[in-house]
């Protein structure tokens, strides 16, 4: 998980066929993102937005 200046924020290994992944954090409200990689090389990146 980064932060909007791309500064890694968090990270973690999920196991293979994982549907729902938590994540468990302190973060400030405001706008993320989640960059996966899949063992079979496809990646993506996901925008994620916390409100408490």
């Amino acid at each position: 998980m980064y932060d909007l200046q791309g500064r890694l924020l968090y990270s973690q290994n999920v196991q293979a066929g994982s549907k729902v992944i938590a994540i468990n954090h302190q973060l400030e409200d405001g706008m993320y993102f989640v960059q996966w990689v899949t063992m079979d090389g496809a990646s993506g990146i996901e925008k994620v937005t916390v409100v408490k």
